[in-house]
């Protein structure tokens, strides 16, 4: 019974740590995405910068 039952369990982890997998990639995905929003802010406020201190040069 146990020689039955054993490639089913061994299935049964496999598809739980593929969906585990799944998840961690999802995370690092949403990670990526709220990083390229953070770095796009950086430049928007890098570039507002630059105009500023163009249009208003220091005295």
């Amino acid at each position: 019974m146990r020689g039955y039952w054993q490639p089913q369990i061994k299935t049964a982890y496999n598809l739980q740590l593929t969906a585990y997998n799944l998840q961690l990639t999802t995370y690092r995905l949403q990670l990526t995405a709220y990083n390229l929003q953070l770095t796009t802010c950086y430049l928007q406020l890098v570039t507002c910068n630059l105009l500023l201190a163009t249009t208003y040069p220091k005295m």
